[in-house]
């Protein structure tokens, strides 16, 4: 009779909320305290509106912020890795003071991140671990994108190399499957996304990868099983603990696949 599989994971040890404050605090190590830009006389001001508008869940008005200030800096990407770091500490005093709830905090993180993607700040969504690369990816038009920033985090704590995109058209996400080599690729969908995006994703995805093992999660996977099933992921996965669960099921099931940049 074979040995049961024992999970490392049947107790998910990090917290949804000590998931958020860890993923502030990385993308806040993105560039040290004190940049150039914070000398700007009106520094102080800039970032409260780009935090408020982050809060807001405000993506259109968040990047705004950033354009408009880029005219001061010699390098938009330097400007765009300081102003994010400096939003991501701010956010988290704001948490620690009470100033803003967990929900705020929460809709403050999935918007960061988005904004990162969409200004290919790689430092804050790249890094690397020894257990095997793991990309997790939103589609455009997806609104719901707190539960996957919290599972690249998680699976950064449990240490995979992890990117994370959010927001991507499917050809971009594509390109991407395309140019690494991943053990895992993790995909949300909820209720009201559109399945078909999803659908054409999983199919094309396994097709540049037959390797990738995808796992798929959201609402939908809970309220709507059998339509979920019928995205064609290789495994559905209800929580946090459950996909790491199956993760480690992959990787101690077929050989690590290398990890770093490829």
């Amino acid at each position: 009779m074979a040995e049961r599989y024992r999970s490392p994971y049947t107790i998910m040890s990090d917290p949804i909320e000590g998931l958020a404050r860890a993923a502030l605090e990385r993308v806040a190590a993105v560039r040290a305290v004190g940049g150039p830009w914070l000398v700007q006389s009106d520094a102080e001001t800039q970032l409260s509106i780009f935090c408020e508008r982050l809060v807001d869940g405000d993506l259109i008005a968040a990047e705004a912020t950033v354009r408009e200030l880029s005219s001061r800096y010699e390098s938009f990407e330097a400007l765009a890795e300081e102003l994010i770091a400096e939003a991501s500490r701010r956010l988290g005093r704001m948490w620690d003071h009470d100033e803003i709830s967990f929900t705020e905090v929460s809709i403050g993180v999935s918007t960061l991140f988005h904004l990162a993607t969409r200004m290919s700040v790689h430092s804050a969504l790249a890094s690397f671990g020894a257990q095997g690369n793991a990309l997790f990816v939103t589609l455009d038009g997806q609104a719901h994108t707190l539960g996957i920033v919290l599972a690249a985090e998680a699976f950064r704590q449990h240490g995979w190399s992890v990117e994370l995109r959010l927001g991507e058209d499917i050809d971009r996400a594509l390109h991407v499957v395309a140019t690494k080599k991943v053990l895992i690729v993790g995909l949300t969908c909820s209720q009201a996304d559109q399945r078909n995006d999803v659908a054409r994703f999983v199919a094309e995805a396994r097709s540049i990868q037959p390797g990738a093992n995808i796992l798929l999660g959201g609402t939908l996977v809970s309220a709507e099983p059998e339509r979920a099933e019928a995205l064609g992921a290789d495994r559905l996965v209800s929580s946090l603990a459950g996909a790491l669960n199956e993760a480690e099921r992959v990787r101690t099931a077929q050989p690590i696949l290398p990890h770093g940049p490829n």
